[in-house]
């Protein structure tokens, strides 16, 4: 086993070479290496170098502002777990200074081979079980973008098959939002008639079935322009949007919609946020009228009226859906914007 490197930081050299006699004598109980830096400053500079496993820090009364930095020094850098040994430091002392990051506290008076040694493996033991549960974390958050940005459906649930979760493409395939789900069995997509027939088999374990049977009447073939800067949204959304028949063409901001706008042959509809970085819903809309005046906007955003008036481009009534919206919402709106564009168009 690779031995455990540890570094005492302190002016006292007696105690330097006391700690690693008491190490020696223990080796049987642990194997371990000691180095010696006389001041923060020289502490620093060793670090920068080698991979210390353990700190021991002398703390003296009066002597706050050092273990600050030293705290500060190793949240800077590889974690690293540190011990203090004080002499003569209050309860309160104490507890600031285990506030402050340290991982244990050792009373010189109290030094000894035997509690040297235990403090130690208590304190690595420690260190390492929460590096273990801060990578778990990580694990944990990544999985959780990732399921969330997932093209795929996925629906999570209890033991009795009661959904608990659903992500953002699950909404769009079957336009049921968690709020509607939530509590219920995957039973409720075989009860939603038209608007997912065939993915209650694929939720109720069918992996080989994906896709939904949509009411065609509630779609179409018209081709839309979705511009959204949230990736993971945009394409929930144009995933959703495809399913129910339209061409969905997708940009991630307005610059980008724009150049769009004028490659393609035919844009009937333009579903855009107000306010957006680099350019604007409203300068978006009035440069696509320019090459396009027949092409249909529909604004959605999350401000409030007044704001998105302000613009001078929304009608509330007819072309706006308010954020947070479900992409049912979505779907009735956008039906709506297309029902209502210029003859011959």
């Amino acid at each position: 086993m690779t031995p455990l490197q540890g570094l005492l930081v302190g002016d006292h050299v007696e105690d330097f070479f006391l700690i690693r006699e008491m190490l020696e004598r223990n080796r049987s109980l642990i194997a371990a290496g000691l180095e010696h830096a006389r001041s923060l400053e020289e502490a620093r500079e060793l670090m920068q170098h080698r991979p210390y496993r353990l700190l021991l820090f002398e703390h003296d009364a009066g002597d706050d502002e050092a273990v600050r930095l030293v705290t500060d020094l190793l949240h800077d850098g590889r974690p690293v777990p540190f011990i203090l040994l004080t002499e003569d430091a209050d309860e309160k002392t104490v507890a600031d200074i285990i506030g402050g990051g340290t991982w244990n506290c050792l009373a010189k008076s109290r030094l000894d081979g035997a509690t040297l040694v235990r403090t130690i493996h208590n304190t690595v033991a420690l260190h390492s079980l929460q590096m273990e549960q801060q990578s778990a974390e990580e694990s944990l958050r990544r999985l959780s973008r990732a399921v969330e940005q997932s093209a795929d459906t996925v629906v999570i649930t209890d033991r009795h098959g009661v959904i608990e979760y659903i992500n953002l493409a699950f909404e769009a395939l079957t336009g049921y939002s968690l709020d509607e789900v939530h509590g219920k069995t995957p039973r409720i997509l075989k009860s939603g008639g038209a608007r997912s027939r065939d993915l209650s088999g694929n939720v109720e374990g069918d992996s080989r079935r994906r896709g939904v049977s949509w009411d065609p009447e509630r779609g179409g073939s018209e081709t839309i322009l979705l511009v959204e800067d949230e990736a993971a949204v945009r394409r929930a959304t144009a995933e959703f949007l495809r399913l129910q028949g339209y061409n969905v063409i997708e940009a991630r901001d307005g610059v980008d919609a724009l150049a769009l706008a004028q490659e393609q042959a035919m844009i009937h509809l333009v579903v855009s946020d107000v306010v957006m970085p680099r350019m604007s819903g409203g300068a978006l809309a009035k440069e696509v009228a320019r090459v396009r005046p027949d092409t249909q906007f529909l604004f959605v955003s999350g401000y409030a009226g007044k704001t998105i008036l302000d613009h001078k481009v929304v009608d509330l009534e007819t072309n706006f859906l308010q954020k947070p919206y479900t992409l049912r919402q979505l779907s009735s709106k956008i039906r709506k914007a297309l029902d209502i564009a210029p003859a011959g168009r």
